[in-house]
This record gives C-alpha cells, sequence and structure tokens, in this order.
C-alpha cells in the first residue's frame, strides 16, 4: 500500500467542532467509515475507548494518539484532525489537547507491513519543529507531507565498557506511540544524569536496539516501562524497576532516578526464554540453536518426567513379578515352549505393568512417549523459526521428524539399512538449512499476488518437499549410521560394569559435562552439554544424562549452603538470594547461582565449575543414569534415577541405592562448592585487612543465631512482620 493510501488530504479535518473526548471519538470513526475502513463507525469507538482504558493516549504540548487495532477495520489509515476547542485527554502533562492524529490499524497480521509508517508518527512528536508545523499549517498538502515523510530512526546505541549504564524496556499494547516515545525519552534523559542509556523497544516492528550479555552484565540497573507483559528471565539477578511507558515518557529523569534507589533483584527463573528470538544476546547459529533449545526443553522435562515416573514406580510397586492376564481371547496365541515340538494354545501374560493397557502405568509412559516424539521435530522447527520466522517452522517440523524415523531412510549401497535415527543432529541440520533457506527466499522479489501464499503455501510445499528428499534419500542414513556407531560405543562403554574401559571414559565425560553445566548454569555452554545429554536419551543412552543431572544443581545449592554455613560474610539480601538459591537448585534450576555469578564472578565461577565437574566425574565413574532429561535432587525423588543404560535399573525399586548415591553425589558437591567459595571468601577477606579468625568466626556465628532466637521468644509478630524477620 502507497502511503497516499494511508494517508491523503481527504483524510484531514483543520476545524473540528468536537467539544468532548466522546465526539472526537465519534467523529474520528465517521470518518474512518466514509474512507472505507469499517463498516460501523460504533465499532471503531469501541475500539478507540478500549485503548483508552488501557492508558491515555494524550501525550505533551496538545497531541494526542488516538489508535484501534481490531478486526473491523479492513484496510489501515492515518487520520489528522485539530480541534477549535481544546479537549480533555487526560493528557500526561495535564493540558488539553489540540490535535489528534488518529491510527486505524486491522488486527490481521498481514497489515504489520505498514506498522513501522505508523509508529514512525509517534516518533516524529519528539520533533518540536514538526509539532509547531501541525499545529499553524493551514496546507493540507504540507501536514500530508510532514507527517508521511522521513523521521529521524531509533538509533543503536552503542556502549562502551567505562560508561556508566541503565537498559530499558519499552512496550504497550499495540507496540506503536507509547513504545517509541518511551524509548526516545530515557534514551535522552540518561547524558543528563551522568548514564548512557539504551533502550531495547518491543514494538510493532518486533524487537528493536537488542541488548547483549556484555550490555546486561554491567547495567547498573534495568527499566522496564512496559504495558504488556514482558520477559524478564535473563535479567535473573540483575536490579530491575519496572514502570509504565506514561511515566516513563512524562518524568523519565525521575524514573531513571526511582529505578536507581528503588530497583530490586530480579528474580531467576528456570530457561531463559528471551534468549532465543527476542533478547538479541547472542549472533550467528548459536543463538538460533539456544532458541530451539529454550522450546524444546519444557517438553523434554514433561515426557522425561512422565516416563521416569511409569519406570521407576512401577517397578517400585510390583518389582519383578508383575503378572496379568486379561482373560479375553485376543489374549491367547499359539507359543513354542522350550522342548516342545508342536506350539501351545496358551494365554499371554502381561509381565511389563508399562506394556499392559489395563494398567495405569501403560497410560503414563504414552504421555511421555508422546512428549519425547515430539521433541527432535520441535527443536528443529524452532531453530528454523529463530532465523527465518513462521514460514519456516511447518517444514522444518516435517523434515525433523521424517530424520527422527529410522523406518524412512532409503538403503544406500554400503551401508544398508539402520535402525537409530538421526535425532538432534538431524534436526539442528534440518532447522538450520530450512531456516536459512527460508529467509533467502524472503528475499525474492514476486509478484504482488503470490506475496499472500508464499509463506502458507509456496514456502511450505517447496522447501519441505526438497528437504524432505535429501532427508530420506541422503542425509538421514549417513546421519543416523554414525549415531548408531556412536550410541553403541557408549552403550558398551560408559555404564558397562563389563568393561573397565568404561570406568575411564564414564570420568573423563563426566567431567566435561560436570564442567561445562556448573561454567555458565543455562547459558549456551551449558545448554550445549544438556542439548548432547538430552539427545541420546531419545537413542535409549541414560548415563551421559546422569552425569549432567548430579552436576547442575551444585552451583545453585552450593551457593545457598554457603550463604547459611558462612552467615556472618553475607548481608540479608545476599542470605534471601541464598535461600532461593538452594530452593532453585533442589529442583534442578541452576540459574539459580546466576546473581552470585554476577556480583562475585572470579570466586563464584571458580567454585562452581570445579564443585560440579566433580560431582559429573563421580556420577560418570559409577556410570548413574537418568532417564528424564532434568536434574536436581527432583528426578530423583520422582525415580528417574538409576544406573546403566539398560533401562532396567531406575527408580525406587530395583535402584534405590543408585537413587541414594545419586543424591549424596548432589548434595557433596554442593558442599564441596560452599566449603570452597566461603573459605575463599575468609581468606580474600584477610588479603584486605579484614581480618577475621577462624575463632571470631564461630563466635560471630553464635552469636547471630542466638540474638535470633532471642528475638523470636521476645516478639509474636503478626504475619506481616513475620515476613520481614530475616536472618
Amino acid at each position: 500500500m502507497k502511503s497516499n493510501d494511508l494517508f491523503d488530504q481527504e483524510h484531514i479535518i483543520l476545524d473540528s467542532q468536537a467539544k468532548t473526548q466522546q465526539e472526537a471519538f465519534v467523529e474520528l470513526a465517521e470518518l474512518a467509515k466514509k474512507l472505507g475502513c469499517v463498516d460501523e463507525a460504533s465499532d471503531l469507538v469501541a475500539g478507540f475507548k478500549a485503548r483508552e482504558a488501557e492508558s491515555s493516549t494524550g501525550f505533551e504540548d496538545g497531541f494526542a494518539i488516538p489508535h484501534a487495532r481490531i478486526k473491523a477495520v479492513k484496510k489501515p489509515a492515518v487520520l489528522f484532525v485539530r480541534y477549535q476547542n481544546p479537549l480533555d485527554w487526560n493528557a500526561m502533562d495535564g493540558k488539553p489537547t489540540n490535535i489528534a492524529i488518529a491510527l486505524v490499524i486491522p488486527e490481521d497480521k498481514s497489515a504489520d507491513i505498514h506498522l513501522g509508517l505508523l509508529s514512525d508518527i509517534a516518533r516524529k512528536l519528539m520533533d518540536a519543529d514538526f509539532k509547531q508545523a501541525m499545529k499553524t499549517e493551514t496546507d493540507k498538502a504540507k501536514i500530508q507531507e510532514a507527517l508521511m515523510g522521513k523521521s529521524k530512526k531509533e538509533e543503536s546505541v552503542t556502549t562502551t565498557s567505562g560508561s556508566k549504564l541503565i537498559l530499558g524496556i519499552s512496550a504497550c499494547p499495540t507496540g506503536i506511540a507509547h513504545t517509541f516515545l518511551a524509548a526516545d525519552k530515557l534514551t535522552q534523559a540518561g547524558p543528563k544524569l551522568g548514564y548512557t542509556v539504551k533502550v531495547e523497544t518491543h514494538g510493532s516492528e518486533g524487537i528493536r536496539n537488542n541488548f547483549t550479555d556484555d550490555e546486561i552484565q554491567r547495567a547498573e540497573v534495568i527499566v522496564a516501562a512496559v504495558d504488556i507483559a514482558v520477559d524478564m528471565s535473563r535479567f535473573g539477578g540483575k536490579r530491575v524497576y519496572t514502570t509504565s511507558t506514561s511515566k516513563a515518557i512524562k518524568d523519565p529523569e525521575g524514573v531513571i532516578n526511582t529505578a536507581l534507589k528503588e530497583a530490586k533483584v530480579q528474580a531467576v527463573g528456570e530457561f531463559n526464554t528471551s534468549g532465543d528470538k527476542n533478547s538479541g544476546q547472542r549472533t550467528g547459529i548459536m543463538k538460533h540453536l539456544m532458541s530451539g533449545v529454550s522450546y524444546m526443553v519444557p517438553i523434554v522435562i514433561l515426557g522425561g518426567i512422565f516416563i521416569a515416573l511409569a519406570l521407576g514406580l512401577s517397578k517400585a510397586i510390583y518389582g519383578a513379578s508383575y503378572q496379568h492376564y486379561h482373560g479375553s481371547f485376543k489374549d491367547m496365541e499359539w507359543v513354542l515352549n522350550p522342548g516342545q515340538t508342536i506350539p501351545t494354545w496358551q494365554a499371554v501374560y502381561y509381565t511389563d505393568p508399562t506394556a499392559d493397557p489395563q494398567n495405569f502405568f501403560y497410560y503414563l509412559l504414552k504421555l511421555g512417549s508422546a512428549a519425547f516424539t515430539l521433541m527432535i521435530p520441535i527443536l528443529g522447527a524452532f531453530i528454523a523459526n529463530s532465523i527465518a520466522g513462521r514460514a519456516a517452522i511447518a517444514p522444518a517440523l516435517v523434515v525433523s521428524f521424517i530424520g527422527n524415523d529410522a523406518s524412512a531412510f532409503f538403503p544406500i549401497a554400503g551401508i544398508g539399512a539402520v535402525d537409530t535415527p538421526t535425532g538432534f543432529v538431524g534436526a539442528i541440520l534440518a532447522g538450520l538449512a530450512v531456516g536459512y533457506t527460508v529467509k533467502w527466499i524472503n528475499t525474492w522479489k514476486v509478484p504482488k499476488s503470490l506475496r499472500s501464499v508464499m509463506p502458507i503455501f509456496v514456502i511450505p510445499v517447496l522447501v519441505g518437499f526438497v528437504y524432505g528428499m535429501i532427508m530420506m534419500f541422503v542425509v538421514g542414513l549417513v546421519v543416523g549410521y554414525v549415531m548408531h556407531q556412536f550410541k553403541w560405543w557408549i552403550s558398551s562403554t560408559w555404564g558397562n560394569p563389563n568393561n573397565a574401559a568404561g570406568l575411564g571414559i564414564g570420568f573423563g565425560f563426566g567431567l566435561l559435562i560436570g564442567a561445562m553445566a556448573g561454567f555458565d548454569m543455562g547459558g549456551p555452554i551449558n545448554k550445549v552439554a544438556f542439548l548432547a545429554c538430552t539427545g541420546l536419551i531419545g537413542s535409549k543412552v541414560y548415563t551421559p544424562m546422569g552425569a549432567m543431572a548430579c552436576a547442575i544443581p551444585v552451583a545453585p545449592l552450593g551457593m545457598g549452603m554457603a550463604t547459611w554455613i558462612f552467615r556472618p560474610l553475607y548481608n540479608d539480601e545476599q542470605k534471601a538470594m541464598g535461600s532461593s538459591a538452594f530452593f532453585m537448585g533442589c529442583i534442578g534450576i541452576s540459574e539459580g547461582a546466576i546473581p552470585f555469578a554476577i556480583n562475585d564472578p572470579k570466586r563464584a565461577i571458580v567454585c562452581n565449575v570445579v564443585s560440579s565437574a566433580i560431582a559429573g566425574a563421580v556420577a560418570g565413574l559409577l556410570g548413574i543414569a537418568d532417564a528424564a532429561a532434568h536434574g536436581g535432587p527432583i528426578v530423583a525423588l520422582v525415580g528417574a534415577i538409576g544406573r546403566g543404560n539398560d533401562g532396567q535399573l531406575l527408580g525406587w525399586g530395583t535402584a534405590w541405592g543408585w537413587t541414594l548415591l545419586s543424591l549424596v553425589i548432589m548434595f557433596g558437591g554442593a558442599t564441596i562448592n560452599a566449603f570452597m567459595y566461603g573459605t575463599w571468601m575468609i581468606i580474600d577477606k584477610k588479603r584486605t585487612g579484614e581480618t577475621i579468625s577462624m575463632k571470631e568466626f564461630v563466635l560471630k556465628t553464635r552469636a547471630d543465631k542466638v540474638a535470633a532466637k532471642k528475638a523470636n521468644k521476645q516478639v509474636k509478630p503478626n504475619k506481616v512482620a513475620k515476613n520481614n524477620i530475616k536472618g
């Protein structure tokens, strides 16, 4: 659509007689109806009111940008109205409104192409010359030219390591006006206060001005000027202050000052979901891999937990003596028993509760197996989605699914048929290939009549066919063969009590996996190890995940224990973070240790890596296995832990000893971590002149405990007071 179709002289009213906001909405809606944007003006009036109820669209200096994105709008438009009587619009500066620039937007996603132009209008309101022209100009042609002309685009702020940095996020329901005005206001206010401010806009054009890992680590505070829910999980351990876009526009300096004083430490989430498409923290292939992993992980955990419950609890309840006969004709068959020459017609007994359709564990296993069937296609689909958007999801999903079905591979001379699918390797290859191919196709110059069918017909069919054939006739068999050999090697060595070399292999790989798990706690290095271990579970190789499961909780558990054992070294806020980290470690969330790594990277990261590596090495040496694709004490409690790769020694039934041993490894590694970290802190304090002997340390610890007990005895607090008692 040309800019003249979006806004021309027929869209302008210079002498409106409206006296109230309601009359202004009706006049705008009637104009939109006249222009063919809507069939019923009342629908648009309701849309304007609904948007106004979320927050006022009245800005400063007499301008308002009412906007509505509703299904009833047939085509987008910009409307310009200048009022003879200033209106009360509940503007953020409290002044009446003289001009309304209305944005009428279809709900259909195909209208997204126009939103960049519409959001540009909001940014122009930062220009004093533009505003003055809009107030005084009487030539509609000049108004059209000014409104549709190019504005100063959002500049990508470059930060330097020596600057004092504040990061901000701006987002509003429609992603147009408030989003960019808040960003501009905060960016301009920063230098006045001695800070560089970089704002990431979550607007109609997508995520712009993305943060890097280094910027997040250096930022003194994160200011979230948002009117909608925005994922904040990547800011775990950072000080975050949340406000509205209106406040950021009205008083950006006040918002920054308040943020510096009142920001609270952001709770750490389980997975960095914002690290996939939205954060822009990573560049290149790793960013896209992490995007796929972030979508796959919840499915993996769901499947792993239910499979572990089905296998572990069924063995704990029934042991090896399960026998069940349904008593129907279909459960009879001819069986040739040992020593017989003639088959016997006899009943078939189910000896495995997870294979018995009349047993609850059969259906629990089905639920987990369904999730495991989906995890590989989901990985490939969202790697492709990260690269090229939604159009790449369908072909990547299908090709990854085909790659996970070895029966679909065409036999090649010299290799023959294989029974091992490509697994996560095939999904990564499919996701990258499909994603970059679709991204290339999106650059094609196609006729306007074909644009709407490209993402829903041409791309899925064409790309899906090409890469589906490649997977079935070439890549699938080759990768499947390699995976088969690797699976056989791991299965026959690591965790095999009859193979002495397996001890060294288990120790070495366990050491590496543990170190990777403890290095960046949910970051890319951690996720690479996790992805490899998870992929092997699909091939029924459980020992690598066993090492990963024992290493995952060591960092958060250890940091939490350190704040309890060495209490005098920590303030109340750090103690609270420690308790939170310990709890997160119990449920297998390694990100709980991130606040400590951010505040004290040298000591925390070294201690986390060493202790996690020890836990992983011991687990690998002993052949600890995990069928749940998750880590921490929680997987042991649900019966997912055992030994070896045959899947027979799992859970509290036949493998209760190995389950207890895994818990000993986890908490043993955490104890090593806690004492390494605490002792290192005491040594450093002595070096800096803060003398503290072990005797002084013990006495201070006892004194703190005695004081806390006395306080509890002397005061019987109410519920509010209880929440304020710390230590």
